[in-house]
């Protein structure tokens, strides 16, 4: 539910230009890992970690995050701990 209102209202925010260069899996780090920005015709080089840079920018996370690279941790955190409740209570019960 949180990430559906997330993915609703990053719809209804300015859409940042955003390009993603392309490289070999595992060759940069987390820390090195980065993005490409387009804003008031400059390219800004940001790094995925960078979350100050990014949350100043109304929508950015969640364009990039959420809707470019379709990441989905809270759904995944979600399932873990639902998937772990059960196996708990399965456990009492027997």
């Amino acid at each position: 539910m949180l990430l559906q209102r997330r993915r609703r209202r990053a719809t209804a925010r300015p859409i940042h230009n955003i390009s993603v260069p392309v490289t070999e899996p595992g060759a940069l780090t987390q820390d090195q890992a980065y993005f490409l920005l387009r804003e008031g015709g400059e390219m800004l080089r940001l790094r995925f970690h960078d979350y100050g840079n990014i949350y100043k920018r109304p929508g950015l996370d969640e364009q990039l995050f959420y809707e470019r690279l379709r990441c989905n941790s809270p759904d995944k955190a979600r399932s873990g701990a639902v998937a772990a409740m059960r196996r708990r209570s399965c456990e009492k019960m027997a």
